[in-house]
């Protein structure tokens, strides 16, 4: 992993602090350059569409230096610079970025829009996939929504990497969704029922937005399909228990009557 991802996974910057931080605005990418290291070197960093990406330059040969990117280079100069830069980087992020929960950033507002409308927080369950976060309705413990990311040719052949929402939607809307491009049957879930939704401004987030609530709303159904189910058993079971009982009073009846026409 790249130093840049690891410093910044899950951040993204504060765009009103860049260019008081000596960044410039140059077609929608910010850059700032500045010597480092008692000015041997000098550090490009260039942040577009929220990634970022640095280069370090020797200001003699004006040639890159990477040696610090190799992390079996453990020599105690290469160690400096590795260090400086890393410490440049952090300083950075503390000063002009923030926390996020995922990477990608139309995934991140539509997670702001889940917490503001339903009060609910992803759950990151595996150690594994860290990027991967459900969504559970806390009424019944159903999921409705998993963000994900998934690899070249995951979903289908020819299809790049990309970050992803899976969502069941109504049973007389899922043919129709899987039609439209960049909508795909259900990734790692049952694809008869639940639809995969391609992230990173595919589809604008008013849509996604539609999906998530009919997604809810279902769950809530399933909900209240299962408690009609297990409330339908209940009085099953109490109809059967009652004429159990009522047949039993019967034999006891005719035992009855049995026993006085054998005495006449």
């Amino acid at each position: 992993m790249k130093i840049e991802e690891e410093i910044f996974h899950r951040y993204q910057p504060i765009k009103e602090k860049l260019i008081p931080y000596g960044f410039i605005l140059k077609n929608n990418v910010y850059f700032k350059e500045y010597p480092v290291f008692d000015g041997d070197f000098r550090l490009q960093i260039e942040i577009k569409e929220g990634q970022v990406s640095a280069k370090l330059y020797d200001v003699n040969t004006n040639d890159e230096y990477t040696l610090y990117r190799n992390e079996q280079m453990a020599g105690e100069y290469v160690g400096k610079i590795r260090d400086l830069v890393r410490d440049e980087l952090m300083k950075l992020r503390n000063d002009c970025f923030k926390e996020v929960q995922f990477h990608d950033r139309q995934g991140q507002r539509i997670a702001d829009y889940i917490f503001k409308k339903y009060a609910e927080q992803p759950e990151f369950l595996w150690d594994k996939y860290p990027n991967f976060g459900v969504f559970r309705n806390k009424k019944n413990n159903h999921w409705y929504a998993i963000m994900m990311d998934v690899n070249d040719n995951q979903l289908a052949k020819n299809v790049s990497a990309r970050s992803i929402i899976n969502i069941k939607p109504s049973p007389d809307k899922y043919h129709e969704l899987i039609q439209i491009k960049n909508i795909f049957p259900g990734w790692h879930m049952n694809k008869k029922i639940w639809i995969t939704i391609s992230l990173g401004n595919y589809f604008d987030d008013d849509f996604i937005k539609t999906l998530i609530d009919m997604s809810y709303q279902e769950i809530e159904l399933d909900n209240k399909k299962s408690s009609t189910r297990k409330k339908n058993k209940f009085l099953l079971k109490e109809f059967y228990q009652q004429f159990y009982n009522y047949f039993l009073d019967l034999l006891v009846f005719f035992k009855v009557i049995e026993n006085i026409v054998s005495l006449r």
